[in-house]
């Protein structure tokens, strides 16, 4: 019997039907649509291309085309002008045109009273329109225009117009900036080259910070004798907040008239540890006489210890000077500082530990055991085959052992059996296999009993009409009210739930739809401006990868991007991926002077190669996903982090595309994401994407469309609502100065002494809540047009 509450959930559907078909109709005639547009400047570049190759064409067929299309022309000369030196004459001729036809005053106007959008369009396209009469609507704009994102492109635009005349007035813009403005402002007034420097004898007497930041960073760049009064005198001034700057821009080019040992005991500790840093590059015995000196001062030895392992690290003669002082050295301090340097070395002391530098030996063994850095000790041990150095070895760690102060843990899981059964010590698993099996320990009688329920209601149901039982007066009426209210039910819900995703869909458009007319303005000539876009160090946690960690390093040591390195944290692997990571970026181990803002599994080595600047290789004991994150945070040095899977493909621009939509904030970003989609059915050749196809078997192509709607249209439309919780940790960017002030990532070893399998989405709650509490206005940004696969 059709009841009304059938009808309501028939017509529920059928309205969702309806809408999904319109749907699709919009999809195919958009797709259509971007085809035919595509077509119109594929045969625009090749026009283009024609003339940059001398062969101009007719002037008639310029001019309709100018006159019909003159944006998407003038874009594509743009584009050109990115990827090859286009001749003079075809961007002169295309500026005559359109003003021939009046659209640079419709760009002017656009520059003062259209959109946010419409403006910064504006100012992209006078950019590239050559001439002076466009030079001073700009600088009047830049005076007017209140909204911080559009002032970087006028400021663009003024330095493409390449009118140093502009420069005090964009000075002038700093007085009242946001930080991040005021970083990235810096970035393009730099951009203007020497012709600045004629301005520095009307800006050094003036007394703003920013002011005096920006003399600070021309005088990095172009390092000159004018500059050395200016920055000694913020250099003598005790509380000056600028004196760190201006001493790291001595230190850095002005060092035959800065003696860097005197400010290696100076009172702000960053000083002291630059100072140190910068005198450790002069790799010979005085440096190291003078840096051994301060080993028994308390506020410079971590300093001096790091400098120390740094120098004699590849310096036979350097490295045996400080085994005579280990012998010689009576202070215990002192002597405690120099076993510390020379333990990164426990390799070249173990052969050693019955000879003549035995006792020496023993002292850097128990230092290794004491910091818990056993890597290269389990590695010796487990290859060694010399029983009577062995029996010695394991008598110091035994001794260690009954004293208390060593975990065995590391031991336990990378030992040999046989050196195990040695040290009375039973085997022990790894903590992310552990992880892994308890995790895999689901109860699954609740999960099978909803599944049965679920599955035998409605054959229950219509099996009780076929064959009813007993008295069908009395269960008749029951049995189809049952009915008509799960209909009623499952039809409102899927109302409601559709209906959201209806508008979520409409929100998700017409944030990615601003996404990429936005990202349409910013070329690589903007983005690359040196100190425009944020650092990034790019943290990859593995666990027992070595089959594809090279392959994945290797691509992320290709991505498109101005200034990032590569954090690899390898968590304990039980398999050879720290061997195979040493042997194929021929890596060696450092000392390296690092902050520890958050607590972790201790950290037994960092690996580095001098040739290959932005790899970094960390080595700890195995503590989960999360600690390896924060591990990460602590040795990596950028403004920025973006956390990813070791085994994860990012798209060469994708770090670009995600960090550019920070140039349209008006307020900081705390965190922003990209889409994660599945790599099932396409096809991946040496860690690169080489084609993109949606995966053809049932289940695969099931889960990435839920993959799609999820990104794409969820995400999207929750970052439109400022609403999103979530950046997921397969690929997000965060900021690290924020994300150290709540603690980092949420681990047993940190505050909230608990560990997390969610660690991406309660890290973006409790940075919103901090920005919030702290009264800052921050955003969590999603970019639809960035994708991890």
């Amino acid at each position: 019997m059709i009841t009304p509450l059938t009808k309501y959930t028939g017509l529920v559907f059928l309205i969702f039907l309806g809408l999904d078909l319109i749907l699709l109709l919009i999809y195919f005639v958009a797709g259509a649509f971007r085809n035919r547009q595509e077509k119109k400047r594929e045969s625009f570049r090749s026009l283009l291309y024609q003339w940059s190759k001398d062969n101009r064409p007719e002037e008639e067929s310029i001019s309709r085309k100018v006159k019909k299309q003159w944006r998407t022309l003038f874009e594509e000369y743009i584009h050109i002008r990115q990827n090859l030196e286009s001749r003079e004459g075809c961007g002169v001729f295309l500026t005559d045109m359109i003003i021939k036809t009046g659209k640079d005053a419709k760009l002017i106007r656009e520059l003062f009273k259209g959109s946010r959008y419409k403006r910064s369009r504006a100012a992209f396209y006078l950019g590239y329109l050559k001439g002076n009469r466009f030079v001073k609507p700009l600088i009047y704009a830049l005076e007017k225009e209140s909204f911080e994102p559009v002032k970087l492109y006028i400021a663009h635009a003024l330095y493409l117009q390449g009118f140093p005349g502009a420069v005090p007035t964009l000075i002038d813009t700093l007085k009242e900036g946001s930080p991040p403005f005021r970083q990235r402002m810096t970035a393009l007034i730099i951009a203007f080259g020497t012709s600045l420097l004629e301005y520095f004898p009307l800006l050094k007497d003036r007394p703003e910070e920013e002011i005096r930041r920006l003399i600070i960073r021309l005088a990095k760049e172009y390092p000159g004798a004018d500059f050395e009064p200016f920055l000694f005198s913020i250099l003598e001034k005790k509380d000056d907040p600028l004196r760190y700057e201006a001493f790291g821009c001595l230190a850095s080019g002005f060092t035959h008239r800065l003696d860097l040992r005197d400010y290696c005991r100076d009172t702000d500790g960053r000083i002291r540890d630059l100072a140190v840093q910068e005198l450790s590059r002069n790799r010979n015995e005085h440096t190291v006489q003078f840096l051994m000196s301060l080993l028994n001062d308390p506020e410079s030895r971590e300093s001096a210890v790091a400098a120390l392992s740094n120098i004699t690290s590849d310096s036979p003669y350097l490295f045996q000077q400080l085994n005579r002082r280990i012998i010689t050295e009576n202070r215990l301090s002192v002597k405690s500082a120099l076993v510390r340097i020379v333990a990164g070395r426990i390799e070249y002391y173990l052969p050693r530990f019955n000879d003549e530098e035995g006792p020496v030996a023993r002292l850097v063994l128990r230092e290794v055991l004491r910091t818990g850095q056993f890597s290269s000790l389990i590695s010796f041990m487990n290859k060694n085959r010399d029983g009577d150095l062995e029996d010695s070895i394991i008598q110091v760690i035994q001794d260690s052992l009954l004293s208390d102060d060593l975990d065995p843990t590391d031991f336990q899981i990378y030992l040999d059996e046989r050196i195990l059964a040695k040290l009375g010590l039973p085997p022990k698993e790894p903590l992310m296999k552990r992880l892994n099996e308890k995790n895999e320990q689901v109860n699954s009688l609740p999960l099978y009993f909803i599944m049965i329920t679920v599955f035998l209601i409605f054959p229950a149901m219509f099996f009780g009409y076929l064959y009813p039982l007993g008295d069908w007066a009395f269960w008749k009426p029951a049995l189809e009210s049952a009915v008509n209210l799960f209909l009623f039910c499952f039809g409102t819900y899927n109302l409601v739930l559709n209906t959201w995703y209806y508008i979520l869909s409409f929100f998700s458009f017409i944030y990615s739809f601003r996404q990429r007319r936005f990202l349409r303005l910013k070329k690589k000539m903007f983005l690359f401006q040196k100190g425009l876009l944020p650092s990034i160090s790019i943290i990859a946690p593995a666990y027992n990868e070595e089959q594809t960690i090279v392959e994945s390093v290797r691509s992320l040591l290709n991505l498109e991007y101005p200034d990032y390195e590569v954090v690899v944290v390898n968590d304990g692997s039980a398999d050879n991926t720290l061997e195979t990571l040493i042997s194929a970026f021929q890596l060696v181990r450092q000392d390296r002077l690092y902050t520890e803002y958050l607590n972790t599994q201790p950290v037994r080595g960092i690996y580095t190669n001098p040739r290959i600047s932005g790899l970094v290789v960390v080595d700890k004991v195995n503590g989960g996903k999360a600690d390896s994150l924060n591990a990460g945070l602590n040795i990596g040095t950028k403004q920025y982090f973006a956390a990813i899977d070791s085994d994860s493909i990012l798209e060469r621009n994708a770090l670009l595309t995600v960090t550019s939509a920070f140039l349209d904030s008006d307020r900081e970003v705390i965190a922003s994401g990209g889409n994660i989609v599945p790599v099932n059915g396409s096809r991946i050749s040496l860690g690169y994407l080489e084609e993109k196809r949606v995966p053809h078997k049932g289940p695969a192509l099931f889960q990435a469309m839920e993959y799609y709607r999820a990104f794409m249209n969820g995400r999207t439309g929750w970052a439109f609502l400022k609403s999103l919780l979530i950046i997921s940790g397969a690929f997000g960017i965060f900021n690290r100065d924020r994300v150290i002030e709540v603690r980092g990532y949420l681990t047993s070893r940190e505050i909230y002494l608990k560990d997390t399998v969610g660690e991406d989405m309660e890290l973006v709650v409790r940075l919103i809540r901090n920005a919030k509490e702290a009264g800052r206005k921050a955003d969590v940004l999603y970019i639809a047009a960035a994708n991890c696969w």
